[in-house]
Parts: structure tokens; sequence; C-alpha cells
């Protein structure tokens, strides 16, 4: 999973409302120009607006945080 790249999707659509309604009405037209694995495209076809507007860059660098410690045990 590329997470610079969902998140770079997801802080568009919060910042672009067009962006927004466009990744939600056709996610397909909105992803199109991004390289995204079959389940990040699953993802984007299955949120809803309150889930991506509740995803904050701090849950990167959680998510960043924990596999970092569980690379190195």
């Amino acid at each position: 999973m590329s997470k610079a790249i969902v998140q770079e999707i997801i802080l568009k659509a919060q910042k672009e409302p067009n962006f927004m309604k466009t990744l939600l009405a056709d996610p397909q037209t909105a992803l199109k120009s991004y390289q995204l694995t079959s389940q990040e495209i699953e993802f984007f076809q299955s949120a809803d607006e309150t889930t991506l507007r509740g995803l904050s860059p701090a849950c990167f660098q959680l998510a960043e945080g924990r596999a970092k410690k569980q690379s190195s045990k």
C-alpha cells in the first residue's frame, strides 16, 4: 500500500470540495491519475465522506510508527 499516495488523495479530498464530490460519485474517474493497488481502489470505492473527513495526517504518522516498531522486532 502506498501510504503517501493514499494520504495525498485524502488530503486533497478534504481541501477541495469538487474533488471530494468526484471521488465519492465516480472514484474511477477521480483516481485514474494515481497508481493504486486494487485494495486501495476498493477502499476509496467503499469510503463515505465522513470516513474521508475523519482521517487526519496523524493517522498516517501513527501507522508509520507502528510499522517501524514491528519491523525492528
